[in-house]
């Protein structure tokens, strides 16, 4: 797991300062935000801007000893899932499917699971067009759901960055519901 920790990383180029959330940051570029692969802090339930107090993680971040690789490394599904492949998913008769062999030691009811998995990502997915559309509101993303360019508040720069670090992490809140659900 530390193997892949150590690419999937967030590597923000600026972080709002949550100390000052009346202070001003200068966005100066579109990409502003966390890079492409954040999912090691998100799973670990680090760096994200976090206002006030209350944050949690997840089961996922406290149970897993080997993290990433029990999961994304169980049991094969021939090519397509799980193994040296790493995916989660497989394409079942025209659509995805989850590959649930790493879960089944502590989720045994598959149907349950799949459920609880579909429920996370909705759930996350709503809160992420809701946020999204209060920053398009506030001029700091763009139509495309890039940055807008300019000065501002550290309070909304970190707004921004938190709807990048979880639309980044591209898991639906499933590496940590608990985390990403109190930074949206």
């Amino acid at each position: 797991a530390n193997l892949c920790i150590s690419c999937h990383q967030s590597r923000p180029l600026d972080m709002p300062d949550v100390t000052a959330p009346t202070d001003s940051i200068d966005v100066t570029s579109s990409r502003f935000g966390p890079h492409h692969g954040p999912q090691g802090p998100l799973f670990a339930g680090t760096s994200g801007y976090e206002v006030g107090s209350g944050y949690t993680n997840s089961s996922h971040t406290n149970m897993l000893d080997n993290s990433c690789v029990e999961c994304h490394m169980a049991e094969a599904y021939g090519i397509q899932a799980g193994g040296h492949v790493m995916s989660m998913t497989y394409e079942y008769h025209g659509s995805d499917a989850v590959w649930q062999a790493g879960c089944s030691d502590c989720h045994t009811d598959e149907a349950a699971l799949e459920t609880k998995i579909e429920a996370t990502k909705l759930e996350i997915e709503t809160l992420l067009d809701s946020l999204g559309v209060l920053l398009k509101a506030e001029g700091i993303m763009s139509s495309s759901g890039s940055a807008v360019p300019g000065t501002y508040t550290n309070e909304l720069a970190g707004a921004m960055f938190n709807f990048k670090f979880i639309e980044e992490d591209r898991s639906g809140g499933i590496h940590n519901y608990k985390y990403a659900k109190k930074l949206l």
